[in-house]
Order: structure tokens, then sequence, then C-alpha cells
């Protein structure tokens, strides 16, 4: 009988997007469990709350707001102090001005007219010798400081209110500059920071920003460097904090940390309520293809810091759990879970073929799941443009390229277009006597023949007409004969272009050239109704790195349970499974469009049909119900004490020592 436990589940997504997660929460409740699932809230995901189909409870923590304001107010106590320092240089400046330009050269000016004034009239009413030597504006700063700088700054403000229509036209012209100038300057910049953090929220993406960084960091590395630490530690800090209050409150036996971004939690409740921490990872994170250099060493240092301290270790496949193994020695022994399905057989309805607007008798490359960058989607759709006959690449899915995507599918299209335009124009051309009457019937002729010449076409009914009634000796008839070829030529041409657009216009409708499609991802619980439509799934990802090198992703069980065989790059993992079960076909590690060509053109119907057989019977030998014990019985066992000893040896020895071992299994 399995001990009933309370276990918290912690993943930094959604929760309910993940497959996996939600496949294992569930199973732990059946075993008789008390399951509460933890997630992100998300901008499509805005619920606190919700329920698997298995009854799991499911939370989503709302950690924007925390996380934007420490950002917002990290970013002002920057900023703040330097647009004080940069208005005192300003005012200390404008003083300087003031106290040696402005002033003395206001005073002089009325100086001069005070005393031309004051000469005028003492000419006019006594002798020169009885005029004050001493200076007007002089005698006002000793007399009364405070009018003598009241009228100097009313002189200033006459001659400011003189070159004010100067300066206006000055501005305009610079009104753009000054605008760009200002906002990043002043708070734009602290609203760019906050913005740069909701994009970091929900992608972990890395921006640059304003001139602010450019002092506080004048190389690019440091400043970009600086701005993804200051997004990366608040979101990081506001989501574990999130998820840690939820961990008081329920106060779970057990914590299953998936995925890096909830580990630091599991270990934080587990230093405060005493309870286990199980960390399951689904990729190799200190090698992550699209991470900079900061994510990676910040991945490191969550592993070197946590890792130790955990009860319990999941990952996906045996080449990753020995890695891990030999990277971070305190780990317990792996558990190894596949990301294999429940099996599932499905009659076909036609769902794919309709979303994508092809007919049912075309053959479709089913990509499905993120488009993301190292996935080869790239090539794949350029590949799209040279497959044989009747196939067509189908993505389903969503992702950052998604944009860059269909623009380039667009710009495939048109060179498409626009070749089959050239060809058919050469065919046309070729055959251009077909498409109007030949010369010999537009020859003009004497007599009795010449209506019928006429009634022959109505553009030379219309161009010729006058000059084949014109009195005889008008016109030369080698002339008349050369109008006619002319004429005869240019309407052979319009038949042309007529019937070229025509065959265009057919092109485009019935949608031949479009073989790259896009439709929306399918909801998880229908996948397989879905990928059933597909004649092949395909996997084209890169070899950038260790974590793609010995990756397992779910489109494996997922395209092999619907039947469809797989069509993989030469990677290692994928390699092995696709070798061993004989599901597909694969192409280089470091996909090209010739690759993926020449192996599309090799395969037959007969080999189709093998390879769907092949998946039937991996999917009956690998399933998620034979994988599912290792993980109750993770569970179960966790009351036992766990060994602490742990090694010394420098973290990139270990990782160096971790490949070799990987590379001799």
């Amino acid at each position: 009988m399995t001990d009933h436990r309370r276990i918290m589940i912690i993943v930094p997504n959604g929760a309910t997007t993940d497959n996996r997660v939600v496949r294992e929460a569930e199973s732990l409740k059946r075993a008789g469990h008390d399951v509460l699932l933890v997630g992100l809230r998300l901008p499509d995901l805005p619920g606190m709350n919700a329920i698997t189909p298995g009854g799991v409870m499911v939370r989503r923590v709302n950690w924007q707001y925390k996380a934007y304001s420490r950002i917002a107010m990290k970013y002002a106590m920057i900023s703040i102090p330097v647009i004080l320092l940069v208005a005192v240089i300003v005012l200390l400046f404008l003083s300087w001005m003031y106290g040696v330009l402005l002033a003395p050269f206001a005073a002089a000016l009325l100086d001069m007219v005070a005393m031309a004034a004051r000469g005028t009239i003492g000419l006019m009413t006594s002798s020169p010798e009885e005029i004050p030597l001493q200076s007007p504006m002089g005698i006002m700063q000793q007399g009364n400081p405070f009018l003598y700088h009241l009228l100097i700054i009313a002189v200033l403000l006459l001659i400011a209110a003189a070159i004010l229509p100067f300066w206006k036209r000055f501005r305009r012209r610079t009104q753009r500059s000054m605008s760009r100038f200002s906002s990043r300057w002043g708070f734009g910049s602290i609203r760019s920071k906050v913005m740069h953090a909701r994009n970091y929220g929900k992608r972990e993406n890395v921006q640059s920003y304003s001139i602010l960084e450019a002092l506080l960091a004048p190389g690019s590395q440091w400043r970009g460097g600086l701005i993804e630490a200051n997004a990366r530690r608040h979101v990081q800090d506001s989501r574990t904090d999130a998820f840690v209050e939820i961990g008081e409150e329920y106060r779970p036996d057990i914590v299953q940390c998936h995925e890096i971004g909830s580990l630091p939690a599991g270990i934080a409740l587990k230093k405060r309520l005493g309870c286990r921490v199980v960390y399951e990872a689904h990729e190799i994170y200190d090698d992550l293809a699209n991470a900079s250099g900061a994510q990676l060493k910040a991945h490191r240092r969550i592993h070197e810091t946590c890792l130790p301290q955990v009860d319990g270790f999941v990952t996906v496949n045996e080449d990753i759990g020995a890695y891990y193994r030999a990277t971070y020695p305190a780990l317990p022994t792996p558990v190894i879970l596949p990301n294999s399905v429940y099996p599932k057989r499905v009659s076909y309805d036609g769902r794919l073929h309709e979303a994508a607007g092809l007919p049912p008798e075309a053959k479709i490359m089913l990509y499905q799941g993120g488009f993301s960058p190292n996935r080869g989607l790239a090539v794949l759709l350029e590949a799209a443009f040279s497959l044989p006959e009747n196939w067509y690449v189908v993505f389903m899915g969503k992702g950052p390229l998604e944009m860059d995507l269909k623009a380039r599918a667009r710009e495939f299209e048109d060179l498409k277009l626009e070749a089959i335009r050239g060809k058919l124009t050469m065919e046309l051309r070729a055959r251009r006597d077909d498409l109007a009457e030949p010369l010999s019937a537009a020859v003009p002729v004497t007599g009795d023949e010449q209506e019928a010449v006429l009634q022959r076409s109505p553009v030379v009914d219309l161009m010729l007409g006058r000059f084949l009634r014109a009195p005889a000796g008008e016109m030369r008839r080698d002339a008349l004969e050369e109008s006619v070829r002319s004429i005869r030529e240019t309407e052979l041409r319009l038949g042309v272009e007529r019937r070229l657009r025509h065959e265009l216009d057919q092109i485009r409708f019935n949608g031949g050239i479009r073989r790259a499609r896009f439709i929306p991802p399918a909801p998880h619980s229908e996948l397989v109704e879905w990928s059933t439509g597909a004649a092949l799934g395909v996997i084209p990802y890169e070899n950038v790195g260790l974590n793609h090198w010995y990756c397992s992703p779910n489109k494996i069980w997922e395209y092999a349970n619907a039947g469809v065989p797989i069509l993989a790059s030469r990677l290692h993992y994928l390699n092995a499974v696709i070798g061993r079960w004989d599901l597909g076909w694969t192409f280089s590690s470091d996909p090209s469009v010739a690759d993926i060509v020449s192996v599309m053109r090799s395969i037959t119907e007969e080999d189709l049909a093998a390879k769907r057989k092949n998946c039937q019977r991996f999917i009956q030998a690998d399933n998620y119900p034979i994988h599912e014990p290792r993980l109750l019985d993770l569970f179960a066992g966790l009351g036992a004490s766990k060994p602490t000893s742990e090694t010394k040896q420098p973290l990139q020895q270990r990782r160096g020592a971790a490949l070799e071992s990987v590379e001799q299994r």
C-alpha cells in the first residue's frame, strides 16, 4: 500500500500546456497521493486556477507585477540620480553662462544705451564735464542689486524673444532627433526596461535598448549582460517567491521541480519545511542551443548550488542521465522516464488536410512543435519547394520564428511562380500558332474575298478595314502586307499573354505552388487525431550543442503513436531509436536542402507502409504505462536517507569527464 503523500509539482510554464507534466501529475494522483500542480500565469493563460482532465488541481502564480515593479525600481534608482546629476550640471552651466557671458553682455548693452541717453540729455542741458563718468548699471548694481538683476533678466528675455522665431525653425528641424534623445535619457528608458522584462519573462530573450546602458557599461557585451542579468534576477526571484508562498500554504511532503527554473523554489521550500525534492531535467540546461552565455552561467550556478540538496532525479534518456551524473556526482541515481505517450489508435477524419487547405490525396510532411531557432526550420521550408510532386510541408505550431517563416514562404512562392511563368511563356510561344489564326488568313486580297478576310478576325477588321477599303493606288501592297504581319504578331502575343494569365490564375487558385502551409498548434488531447493525417513526420534539428545531440523530443513518440514514419536529423539519440526500430529515415546532422530532397525522392509507398507497421510495434514496446512504475517507485521510496558525499573536482573538469563517459557508453 502506497503511503499517502502531499506532492507539489512546480513547472516554470503554464502547467497545463506541458503534456509530460500533466501525465505524471495524474499518475501520482491515481496512485493515491494528494497532488497540486503549480505553474505560471501567462498572457495566454490568465486563469489563476484550473483542473486537468485527470482531476489534478492547478494553480498559477501571478508573478509579473512584482517582477516588473522591481525592475522599474532598479532602473529608477539608476536613472533618477543620473537625471538629477545632468540637471545640476545644466544649472551650473547656465549659471556660469549668466555670470560670465550673459549678464556682462546685457549690462554692457544697457550701459551703452544709458550712457548714450545721458550723453544726449547732458549735451542738451549742461556742459559735457557735468556728465557722470560712472556707468548707470554700475550705480544700479551698487544701489539696488535686485533691480539690477531683474533688469538684466528682462533684457535677456527681450533678446530671447527676438531670436525665438529662429529657434522655432531650428527646433522643427531637429524635433525627431531631440524626441528620441530625450526618451532615451528620461523615463522612457525606465519604461523600455520594464518592456524588456515583460518580453524576457515570456520568452526569456535578451534585448538592448538605450544610451543609459552605454554610460553604465561601455562595452556592448557588458551592456547586454547588464540588462539580461537584471531581468533574469528579478523575474526568477519573483517566480521563486510566488512558488514558495504557495508551498508554505500547501506544506507538501515532496516537491517535484520540472526544469531548472523551478529548482530554486524547491530547495527554498526544503530549507523552510524539511520536505523532499525531486528534480526532473527535461534537457541539458548547461548547454541549451538558444541560451546566451550569461544564461548558461546562471544555469550552472543554480545546478552547483541546488543539485547537492536534491533527493531524487528524473530525466528523459540514459545519455542525458549519464551526463548529469558524471558532471554532478552528488545527484542520486537518475530515474529514466522517456517522453513516451499512452498508446492510441484513431481513424483519420481529414482534419489536417482541411486545416492546411489541401486535397485528400496530398501527401503531408508534418512538423509539429515550436518555431524556434536551431531547429532546421528554414532549411525545411526551402526544401518544401523542391519536394516530389504532390508532397507538402505543414508547420503545425507557433513560436518566435513564425512571422519570419511565413514571410520566407511567400518569397519562395513568388520565385516559384516566376519560374512557372517563364516556363509557360516559352511553351506557349512555341505553339502560339494554335492560339490565333495563321498569318495567311490575314493577308489582304482583292475582289469578293475581302469580306471573308475581314470576318476572320475582329482585330484585323478594326485595324485593317480602312486600308483594305482605301482607293487603289493610295497604299502599296507590300506596305499593307507588312502592316498586316505586324498586327498579326501583336494579336499572337496578346493571345499568348491571355493564355498565360489564365494558366497562372489556375495555378494560384489550385494552390499548387504553396508547398509550405502553416496551421495553429493542435490541442494535446487531439494530437493523434491531427497527426494521423500526415504521411511523414519530420524532426530537422541542427547539431548545435550537447542538448540537441542527446535530445529525445516528444515528437518521436507522438509521430509513432499516430502511425507516422519519421524523417529526422542524424543526431545521437534520434538516429539510435530510428535505426533500432526502423521507424523512418535520417539525413545529415547539419541538414541542407539537398539532404532532405534526396531522401524524399528515394521514398516509395511500400517503404512508407512498412515503416507505419514498425511505428505500431515501437509504441507497443515503448509507451508510458511501461515506464510509469519507475516514477511511482521513486516517490514511494523517498523516505530513505540520501547519500551526501560530494566531489570537490572543478565543474569544467567534471563536465569534460561527463562527455567522455557518455561517449564511451
